[in-house]
């Protein structure tokens, strides 16, 4: 988290196709006094362009963009500005998407319907050097990815319990499953 003594002015480059809700954004975040909107784009192809020109701290990425989409701009600025840092803001919440995104880079993930202080909040957190996700995001990554690692851990508690000859009682193939 950033020190209110020490605060610095996040920069931020805002990237949203629907121009309403560009202004909207942009409006609303230059009203905190810690944010500093330092360009705009409306597609893909120019975020990429004003990632590499203008070395935000922050973008905010849309996913549904025209000429290049959100995910792959996210991977192009990640590849191509060290130490970019990416939050998603976008109505997007299915896991593909959601997968998608955070596996080209984000460090964040944000719904549209954020309020102000939380997305403040969250661009400090990620220009700080931290992940952000909403906490319907978080929970849904969380679960997958505990579901992706029970295979795994079941896999290695087998061989554990069964294979490897070591110091106290071994497992039954019940015993292990349970």
């Amino acid at each position: 988290m950033i020190d209110p003594i020490t605060a610095k002015t996040v920069t931020v480059l805002v990237v949203e196709d629907h121009e309403i809700t560009r202004v909207g954004l942009t409006l609303t975040l230059k009203r905190s006094s810690e944010i500093e909107i330092v360009g705009e784009a409306s597609d893909g192809k120019q975020a990429v362009e004003l990632a590499v020109s203008l070395q935000p701290n922050v973008v905010l990425m849309d996913i549904g963009l025209p000429i290049i989409d959100g995910i792959e701009a996210t991977g192009q600025i990640k590849k191509g500005v060290s130490g970019a840092r990416i939050i998603m803001l976008t109505a997007h919440d299915n896991d593909r998407e959601i997968f998608a995104a955070l596996g080209a880079g984000a460090d964040g993930y944000c719904l549209k319907g954020t309020a102000t202080a939380q997305l403040v909040l969250a661009i400090k957190t990620v220009a700080d050097g931290a992940a952000w996700l909403d906490p319907g995001i978080a929970t849904k990554v969380l679960q997958a990815s505990v579901l992706a690692g029970l295979p795994a851990a079941n896999k290695a508690s087998e061989d554990a319990a069964t294979k490897v000859p070591g110091p106290g009682p071994r497992l039954s193939q019940r015993e292990v499953d349970v």
